[in-house]
């Protein structure tokens, strides 16, 4: 289910160079190639063109702002600065962010080590892997050696970071620069899962705690939510559908429970100190604890 409504959702980040940007989608403050829009409860982040330390530092001076935002990005490049690169990727996981190339994006070389850092990854356009190389002027044999070795162990443990499978560096390592390897659209979940796996557990158990079941049948659920796709004659009837199953109740049961959600809405104290929290403490918070067990008690009729 999640991974269907994702999709739903994005349809309606000496120089090692790779061909790689990112995108914000945004026409409000930018910076360089970086772009970032506010649209409560999140912020919509576009890198584009040349990935720079310029864009890695602007993206760091908004750090406080994703603490407590979601972000949704945007990724469209063919190049740019790999440290820099790396710098906006751990950013971004740090704060839990969705990543998103469109349908005619791209996203080369660097821009694919942002891409693998978001806990949510949707790929409609093309993903480009290659080997990155040093752009300096010539060295000494001993100097490019130990230059190289540094950058590949660099970008090892970064990729081993972002939980991303050892494929994904061998596709990098093994490519020369000027033979890219491309993915089109979903090719690229063969290497690099549309999920991050320790953000995927930690999701369904936020979701099995949410719903009052185990993660297993949480799981089970969220599996057979993915009819509702095909089941469902629109999207309203979809979201009535996915929501029934969730709950384990018959759709029907589910409409007439829903109606009195209404009773567990937050006072506006309550929602904003919300607003306030830290977004990977939020779920945990006592508020968002109550708004749950009121909800739960209402759609299990306890």
């Amino acid at each position: 289910m999640r991974q269907h409504i994702l999709r739903g959702l994005i349809v309606a980040t000496l120089t090692l160079v790779f061909a790689a940007s990112i995108i914000i989608v945004s026409m409000n403050p930018s910076y360089g190639d970086v772009k970032i829009e506010k649209d409560a409860p999140f912020r919509g982040i576009y890198i584009y063109n040349t990935i720079s330390k310029a864009d890695a530092i602007y993206m760091a001076q908004h750090e406080t702002d994703f603490e407590t935002e979601s972000m949704f990005l945007t990724l469209d490049s063919t190049g740019g600065d790999v440290d820099a690169a790396l710098q906006i990727g751990r950013l971004i996981r740090k704060n839990e962010g969705v990543i998103n190339v469109r349908e005619n994006y791209k996203c080369y070389s660097s821009c694919a080590l942002i891409y693998i850092a978001g806990v949510q990854r949707s790929n409609f356009g093309m993903i480009g892997l290659h080997r990155p190389y040093l752009a300096s002027n010539p060295q000494s044999r001993r100097s490019i050696e130990r230059e190289t070795l540094l950058m590949l162990q660099k970008l090892k443990d970064y990729v081993q970071e972002m939980g991303v499978t050892d494929i994904f560096y061998q596709e990098i390592v093994n490519t020369e620069p000027s033979n890219m390897k491309l993915y089109v659209g979903r090719d690229i979940e063969q290497i690099v899962p549309l999920h991050d796996p320790t953000y995927d557990e930690v999701t369904n158990s936020y979701l099995a705690r949410r719903y009052g079941v185990d993660t297993a049948e949480m799981r089970a659920r969220d599996k057979d939510s993915e009819n509702c796709v095909t089941l469902a004659p629109d999207t309203s009837r979809e979201v009535i559908c996915t929501n029934a199953i969730l709950w384990g109740l018959s759709e029907r049961v589910y409409e007439e429970r829903s109606k009195d959600l209404a009773k567990c809405q937050l006072s506006t104290e309550e929602q904003n100190t919300l607003r306030l929290t830290q977004r990977n403490e939020k779920r945990d918070h006592p508020i968002y604890l109550k708004l749950e067990a009121c909800e739960r008690k209402i759609m299990l009729g306890r």
